[in-house]
């Protein structure tokens, strides 16, 4: 397995609030990314993400279980959370998660979703969430049939979101990630530990993947590391650190 250095140009940023963001913070981070001590820092991702080498197999799903987070910071700070399927300077690709944004006077706003990039991303319906909640996402694609297909499920609400896209491109599935997104020009909020637990990709032959020795990314903001991201054999640890 090839694991790769930078996140692809066409991996780029989902909507903060679904409709609310426009295409120009769909960014690149091809000029974003600086290698330091075999940690690829940037302004945007923090997470891990794992790449296949082989021409010959894809990745068929991903998906993760965490833990909707309590938040402090900046009244209207907007971050997510998400797992994905994409490839390294290709589209389309196919992902789920969740936003968070701090709202005046203490309050949060949380969304699920899901995105085929070029597509608009989409809310999951059937789901509302609370910090302390316990979500499990995963997504499928299909290159035979073109089809994505997103599991959403709140654990502790006993609440479930299924959803099926057809594609209109063959997909791009040579790379899975889990992370933690901060949006261009906007403090990343404090999300205390957000860990990606039960962390498995699985490839197209049914072989199976852990993060254990993915590629870990971290975000800088004004000249200071604001989260920490460690990998088991299990999960995928993103800690904030900023002050």
């Amino acid at each position: 397995m090839h694991f790769s250095s930078l996140l692809i140009s066409s991996f780029l940023l989902a909507p903060a609030v679904l409709a609310e963001r426009p295409r120009e913070f769909r960014r690149s981070l091809l000029d974003l990314v600086e290698k330091r001590n075999n940690v690829e820092v940037n302004t945007i991702y923090a997470g891990a993400t794992l790449t296949l080498e082989q021409d010959d197999k894809s990745f068929y799903s991903v998906s993760g279980t965490l833990t909707v987070p309590n938040l402090s910071g900046q009244d209207g700070t907007i971050n997510s959370a998400f797992v994905g399927i994409y490839s390294d300077g290709c589209t389309p690709y196919f992902r789920s998660g969740i936003t968070f944004q701090l709202l005046p006077k203490g309050a949060f706003m949380y969304n699920a979703w899901y995105e085929l990039y070029l597509s608009d991303p989409q809310p999951l319906p059937d789901i509302t969430m609370s910090p302390g909640d316990v979500l499990e996402i995963e997504v499928t694609v299909s290159e035979l049939n073109m089809l994505g297909h997103v599991d959403f499920k709140n654990q502790s609400k006993n609440q479930t979101s299924s959803q099926t896209i057809l594609s209109q491109h063959a997909f791009c599935s040579k790379s899975v990630g889990w992370f933690v997104q901060a949006y261009p020009n906007t403090q990343l909020a404090n999300f205390g530990t957000i860990a990606f637990e039960d962390a498995v990709a699985t490839r197209n032959d049914g072989v199976t993947y852990r993060p254990l020795g993915a590629t870990i990314y971290d975000i800088e903001q004004n000249g200071q590391n604001v989260t920490s991201v460690s990998v088991d054999e299990n999960s995928v640890t993103i800690k904030y650190t900023g002050t």
